[in-house]
């Protein structure tokens, strides 16, 4: 019996196996430099891995096994991260793909708005490395 996609992602994702964004930051290290962007502390006060570490597999195990002082996709650094303009050039790629969405985009005259909010809004970096890590692993819900 063979498991739809969208199911079989869920199962491969289910509760239990640990921090899904350490280990999408993990995969994304495959080809994307992720890096630790600070020293890595245990809630004791132990460092546990140094700033500048890659974080493969193997590290973001380690790391996860403990009790991190602060959660550790706020101590990472994420190699060519999304900035606003690609983020409002994604949008318009999502909106035209759904040309009824399109539509209402255009009638309502939602493109001034669009560009104030991508282009000119201070998006914190950790939103944008989000999305980079959601573009780059799991493209088909971005």
């Amino acid at each position: 019996m063979t498991v739809p996609q969208e199911q079989a992602t869920m199962v491969a994702l289910s509760p239990g196996e640990g921090d899904f964004y350490a280990f999408h930051l993990a995969q994304l290290n495959q080809s994307n430099p992720v890096r630790l962007a600070a020293d890595v502390f245990n809630h004791k006060g132990v460092m546990l891995a140094p700033k500048g570490t890659a974080l493969d597999k193997a590290a973001a195990d380690k790391l996860l096994s403990h009790q991190l002082a602060r959660p550790l996709e706020q101590t990472v650094d994420v190699a060519g991260v999304l900035d606003n303009a690609e983020l409002y050039a994604e949008t318009r790629t999502i909106l035209r793909r759904y040309p009824d969405l399109y539509q209402l985009h255009i009638a309502l005259r939602f493109e001034s708005d669009l560009k104030a909010t991508l282009i000119d809004m201070d998006i914190h970096p950790w939103v944008l490395q989000q999305l980079t890590v959601l573009k780059q692993c799991l493209p088909q819900w971005f």
